[in-house]
C-alpha cells in the first residue's frame, strides 16, 4: 500500500517552472511519472514556518485522524476558538492542504505524508566573489 503524498518545499519561482518544464518534457517523450507530483512551494523557510504553524499541522492531523469534519468540531475537539479555527481552515485549503467537500461543507485531509524540502545551501555561481575572496585568503 503505498502512501499519498504532498512535498512542502522552499525554492524559487523560477525553480518551480524550470521542474514544470521538466517534467512538461519528460511526458511529451511519453516518460510520464508513475503518480501525480503534488507539491507546494514557498519562497523562503521563514514564510513555510509562518504558513505552516503548529497549531495548524495539528488541525492537519487531526483532521486526517477522522476523515470528514466541520471546522465547528475541529475547534471544540481541539480547545480552540472557532474564528481561529476557522482562518486556519481557510489558508490549508487555499493551499491544498485540506479537501473540502462542497456538498457536506466538511473537510479532510488526504495526505498520509507531507514531506519537507529546506535546502541548506542556496545555490550561488562558483565565480562569486565571496567565493573568489575566500580562495584567495586560503592560499
Amino acid at each position: 500500500m503505498s502512501n499519498k503524498k504532498i512535498t512542502v518545499r522552499t525554492g524559487s519561482l523560477e525553480e518551480a517552472a524550470k521542474e514544470f518544464i521538466d517534467i512538461w518534457h519528460q511526458v511529451e517523450q511519453g516518460n510520464a511519472p508513475q503518480a501525480p507530483i503534488e507539491k507546494i512551494s514557498f519562497a523562503d523557510q521563514r514564510l513555510l514556518f509562518k504558513t505552516l504553524t503548529p497549531k495548524r499541522f495539528e488541525i492537519l492531523k487531526y483532521v486526517h485522524e477522522q476523515g470528514d469534519v466541520s471546522i465547528r468540531l475541529i475547534a471544540k475537539e481541539l480547545g480552540r476558538d472557532y474564528s481561529n479555527v476557522h482562518q486556519d481552515v481557510t489558508l490549508l485549503t487555499r493551499l491544498g492542504l485540506m479537501i473540502k467537500n462542497e456538498n457536506t461543507g466538511k473537510y479532510h485531509v488526504p495526505w498520509d505524508v507531507i514531506v519537507t524540502e529546506i535546502p541548506l545551501q542556496t545555490k550561488k555561481p562558483r565565480n562569486s566573489p565571496k567565493h573568489s575572496l575566500l580562495r584567495a585568503a586560503h592560499k
